[in-house]
């Protein structure tokens, strides 16, 4: 781990308070996708609610919380910290405020405004207007609301959900506008989930892709991409696959040499993170898909690329990739190495986010040269 400054989590204010954020009834807004547990409230009835969205793919903010929760370098005693987390279980609230009734966004703006006076209550908070805090946010940003009725949280360093690139944020960025240039935004990455992985030896197949291919209300003409992608690989070429379309992810996104990681409704999916924790290298098939991710990451080391925008292109770039068997096999070892980068099961994605904060709010600490990771790129 890479972090070494202290940091303070607001857990009492935030977790254990139900006028904040009534973990129970998290379950309840969340229960059409899985069953509710029993549970108590409070930072236990959170840890059960991390494990029962261990693979929720917009996840990644309660798994951002649970790691800082369990991370080494958290302290108990504010005092002792040079960061602090907010834990912004946003997700249900940004819901509610985009596309549910209005006594649903009551109920909503009563939790943030209670949120907004813990800050406002901090000291810690106040001592410097928030550019020591740091705050998930994994949903897209559908009005603003979250602004409005929660403008402390604005004025926080966040880990977001965005999908367009870093220099035309502003529209869809948490942040203030007035606190942009001196505060950071970071893209939060979705929460993959992973196949047993298959040995290289042990690789049954050329390449997979497993995704829906039609969509609904108006918006199927989003998914054309990867219907010509699968169009092309199943009818153009001999390569072997075993799903190309709905079907299975397990064993066949771990037994292919390759996963296509085509755009859905936006250029980023969850798909890309299932098929690296699967052991599996992925083929991007559009230029703006680099973009929707974080710049930690010496992508050439992990991945390939395909023009799906063009039959010719792609089919000729997808030639050159599995002609080379060789390579894919060097790429799959830096996957296997590289994994954890992407594995919000572990500690190690909350980590990197904190200390590339740490980096640039603490300068005069002296940077690491090197990590075990060797498609991480670091602060320079």
């Amino acid at each position: 781990l890479l972090l070494s400054v202290p940091f303070y989590v607001y857990e009492d204010e935030f977790l254990k308070d139900d006028s904040v954020w009534n973990i129970t009834g998290m379950y309840d807004f969340y229960m059409t996708k899985l069953p509710k547990k029993n549970s108590t409230n409070g930072t236990n009835a959170f840890m059960e609610l991390a494990e029962t969205f261990k693979y929720e793919k917009h996840a990644g903010d309660i798994h951002f919380i649970r790691s800082a929760l369990q991370h080494p370098m958290r302290v108990l005693n504010p005092e002792d910290a040079k960061l602090f987390v907010v834990p912004t279980l946003l997700q249900r609230i940004i819901i509610q405020f985009g596309y549910k009734p209005e006594a649903e966004k009551e109920q909503a703006r009563k939790l943030i405004l209670n949120a907004n006076e813990v800050l406002r209550a901090s000291p810690w908070f106040q001592r410097y207007d928030g550019a020591d805090h740091i705050a998930p946010i994994s949903l897209w940003k559908t009005d603003h609301s979250i602004a409005k009725y929660f403008d402390l949280l604005t004025r926080c360093n966040v880990v977001q959900f965005h999908e367009n690139p870093i220099e035309n944020a502003a529209g869809q960025n948490y942040i203030h506008p007035n606190y942009q240039q001196n505060r950071t935004m970071f893209k939060i990455f979705y929460v993959g989930s992973p196949c047993n992985v298959t040995s290289f030896a042990e690789k049954t197949q050329d390449f997979a892709f497993i995704g829906t291919m039609q969509r609904g209300r108006g918006r199927n003409h989003l998914l054309q991409t990867r219907r010509n992608a699968c169009e092309w690989m199943t009818h153009s070429t001999n390569y072997s696959y075993s799903v190309c379309g709905t079907g299975d992810r397990c064993p066949n996104l771990s037994q292919a040499l390759v996963g296509l990681h085509t755009k859905g409704d936006s250029p980023g999916a969850n798909r890309l993170f299932d098929t690296l924790l699967s052991g599996t290298v992925p083929v991007f098939t559009n230029k703006l898909q680099y973009l929707t991710q974080s710049d930690f990451y010496d992508w050439d080391m992990l991945s390939y690329f395909a023009n799906a925008e063009n039959k010719t292109d792609f089919l000729d770039h997808m030639d050159k990739i599995l002609s080379n068997r060789t390579d894919i096999e060097v790429k799959t070892k830096n996957v296997l190495e590289n994994r954890d980068l992407f594995d919000w099961q572990t500690l190690v994605p909350f980590d990197i986010y904190m200390y590339h904060l740490q980096a640039k709010l603490y300068p005069e600490i002296p940077l690491v040269n090197s990590s075990k990771y060797s498609a991480l790129i670091l602060p320079k």
